[in-house]
């Protein structure tokens, strides 16, 4: 998202001063890990599973709204990843994955810092197929 995009959207959709990552008084069943997009690997098999049109689904936002409501309101639901050898792997978020990948490449230095919030799940990649 260039600045001129950027501008444009925060401007039907202003940042809020103090965004909440987590609301008060609210309990996680699992922890949360805030990680680069870049250190997490994305399965191609699992990303081939989903056309990401509205075909019999709902609308989805376009990836650049998803990353202005990441920046203005934080992460609805954390991504799923599973741990191999080589480190992290992709289960569930890849729209979550995307939006917090360009929001890092933007102008903004704060946006720049934007980490995906993940839980870590115990499975085989048989187990994480059948999940996505």
């Amino acid at each position: 998202m260039n600045a001129e995009e950027r501008a444009a959207l925060l401007a039907e959709h202003p940042l809020p001063e103090h965004p909440t990552i987590l609301e008060p008084g609210k309990s996680l069943a699992e922890p949360i890990l805030f990680l680069d997009p870049a250190n997490i690997r994305i399965d191609p098999e699992v990303r081939s599973l989903r056309e990401w049109g509205t075909k019999g689904h709902r609308a989805e936002l376009t990836i650049p709204e998803l990353a202005l409501s990441i920046a203005r309101d934080g992460q609805d639901a954390p991504a799923v990843i599973r741990e191999d050898e080589e480190g992290y792997v992709l289960v569930d978020g890849q729209r979550r994955w995307e939006a917090v990948t360009l929001l890092r490449q933007g102008d903004d230095e704060t946006e720049r810092q934007t980490t995906l919030e993940c839980v870590v799940r115990q499975m085989t990649p048989d187990q994480a197929f059948h999940a996505a």
